[in-house]
Formats: C-alpha cells, sequence, structure tokens
C-alpha cells in the first residue's frame, strides 16, 4: 500500500514539475452576412477550412500548358 502511495505521489511530482501542453486559441470564427440574411451565419472551423480553400483557387488557365 505505501509503494503504490509512493508511486503516486513521484507521478504527481512529475506532472507538477513537467511544463503541460500548451493552450492555442480556437480560430476566430467566419460569419458570413448580406442582405439576403436576415441574421449573419457562423461557419464550422471545418466549414470555414473549405470555404477558403474553395474561394482562394487559382484561377483557371485558357490554355492547357504542355507538359
Amino acid at each position: 500500500m505505501i509503494t503504490r502511495l509512493a508511486f503516486l505521489t513521484v507521478i504527481a511530482l512529475f506532472a507538477l514539475v513537467l511544463p503541460g501542453a500548451r493552450v492555442y486559441a480556437a480560430p476566430e470564427a467566419t460569419s458570413i452576412s448580406g442582405p439576403g440574411l436576415s441574421h449573419p451565419v457562423r461557419l464550422a472551423v471545418t466549414d470555414d477550412y473549405a470555404f477558403f480553400r474553395r474561394i482562394n483557387l487559382p484561377p483557371k488557365l485558357d490554355d492547357e500548358p504542355k507538359v
């Protein structure tokens, strides 16, 4: 019993001494608003990522490049 208590105490001390994981702030939410919407719509993080990937695509070329 004492060895278990000592083991748990050592683990607790290591947990206090070792630096914890960094906490990162959540990304800022994107909201879409306009005259056709009655209120602003907030996008989920996955929708936000997909939305910006879709609107930031490079322009299509008129002629296909020769490889």
